[in-house]
């Protein structure tokens, strides 16, 4: 189930444009990445499946 959710994530974050380099850990309900974007380089997001969707935030 773990998988599961994180490929769901890994999923969405792609359709979202991210690049993704490599998942970090999980805490709780938050999944950690270290992704790339063009504006904004590689940087690290926290990224949850929310009631209202997907919730997504820089670290």
């Amino acid at each position: 189930m773990l998988e599961n959710k994180q490929n769901k994530i890994q999923n969405h974050l792609i359709k979202e444009g991210y690049d993704i380099k490599e998942f970090l850990k999980k805490n709780g309900e938050w999944y950690y990445f270290k992704v790339d974007t063009f504006w904004s380089g590689t940087h690290t997001i926290k990224a949850k499946d929310g009631f209202f969707g997907y919730d997504i935030q820089k670290v």
